[in-house]
C-alpha cells in the first residue's frame, strides 16, 4: 500500500513541476518577444533622430 501511495505521489509531483516548468518557460519567451519588440523599436527611433 505505501507503494502505491509512494508512486502516486511521485507521479503527481513530476506532473506539477512539469506544468510549472511549461509556464515558466511561455512566460520568459513571451517576455523576449516583448523585449525584441521594444529593444527594434528603440533602433528605429535612434536611426530616425540621426536622420
Amino acid at each position: 500500500m505505501w507503494n502505491l501511495i509512494l508512486h502516486f505521489l511521485t507521479f503527481a509531483g513530476g506532473m506539477a513541476s512539469g506544468v510549472m516548468l511549461m509556464c515558466l518557460m511561455l512566460v520568459g519567451k513571451e517576455n523576449m518577444e516583448h523585449s525584441e519588440t521594444k529593444h527594434n523599436a528603440n533602433l528605429t527611433d535612434k536611426k530616425e533622430d540621426n536622420d
